[in-house]
């Protein structure tokens, strides 16, 4: 299933969910991309995080360009403490492009297509944690502010930010955000 194809330039991009045999090569992707030091760390991230069952219902989707996959996101459900009634959401983390087409969309796309799919799904907010810069272009805005703090202790405090799904969703809730167990690791 295919959920967007565009051409972008020199490339055909295509945004589909994977299958079985796609988890080594997301695994590739992730250690291209972030390098030796913080790539294991991060290909365990999401290998511990697809098999953990309080990350489901995750939602994985994969940037192809030619049958090679040169992009990966996830979305895995939070719950916000302190929240009644609890609204549907969700963090979206990691996402991943290989450096040779990063700044090229691929990211954008593979943030929208899974926002999309958040919205449809009924999911009526979705967190990130990331530069505000790259992140506010798809709709996304500190969540500090709005009383929706992060699960731990962070450097940057606009680097915590949330999109809603629904409208008022951010005007009806407010608490801190608990993540699934395997995102939830001080080390991550």
């Amino acid at each position: 299933m295919c959920l967007s194809q565009r051409t972008n330039g020199s490339f055909q991009l295509k945004i589909r969910p994977p299958i079985g045999p796609d988890l080594s090569a997301i695994q590739e992707v992730h250690q291209q991309a972030f390098g030796r030091s913080e790539g294991e760390t991060i290909v365990q991230l999401v290998t511990d995080m697809i098999s953990d069952p309080t990350a489901q219902p995750l939602l994985s989707l994969l940037a192809e360009n030619q049958s090679r996959i040169i992009g990966s996101i996830l979305f895995t459900p939070v719950r916000i403490e302190g929240a009644e009634p609890a609204p549907e959401a969700r963090i979206l983390a990691p996402l991943v492009v290989l450096p040779a087409y990063q700044n090229s969309g691929v990211g954008t796309a593979l943030i929208q297509a899974g926002l999309r799919q958040m919205d449809d799904d009924g999911v009526n907010l979705v967190f990130v944690y990331g530069d505000l810069n790259h992140y506010s272009r798809t709709g996304f805005e500190p969540a500090i502010p709005l009383s929706l703090d992060p699960p731990h202790p962070i450097d940057d405090p606009e680097g915590w930010m949330v999109q809603s799904l629904s409208s008022g969703a951010t005007d009806e809730v407010q608490g801190t955000v608990a993540c699934c167990v395997s995102l939830s690791k001080p080390e991550i």
